[in-house]
């Protein structure tokens, strides 16, 4: 496997305001996977305390990539309010965090 990753980190609006982004690329040579079913009467005649079956494969390579942002922002001195989202490909997910009192 071959793994790529830069990303920026850093502090705005007198520290009060974080943000992060992230670039990354992943290349697998091979990707493992893991493949179960439920067994079949045969099978549980020959061993009945295992109702599934499966088994590991390693197929093709594969390539995964994309980007993350992440950001905090301290609204008051006892509220801060952050959102991570990411984008790979076709899939991009947005999280809005509701705003949380800051503990401590």
């Amino acid at each position: 496997m071959t793994n790529y990753e830069v990303g920026v980190k850093g502090l705005y609006l007198d520290g009060t305001m974080q943000l992060a982004a992230t670039y990354f690329y992943q290349d697998f040579d091979k990707y493992w996977v893991f493949a179960s079913r439920l067994s079949t009467p045969a099978e549980l005649a020959i061993d009945p305390t295992s109702i599934t079956s499966g088994e590991v494969s390693a197929i093709g390579g594969t390539t995964v990539s994309g980007i993350e942002l992440e950001g905090a922002w301290r609204l008051t001195d006892s509220t801060t309010t952050w959102t991570p989202a990411s984008a790979t490909g076709r899939h991009c997910i947005l999280s809005l965090a509701p705003v949380l009192p800051v503990v401590g």
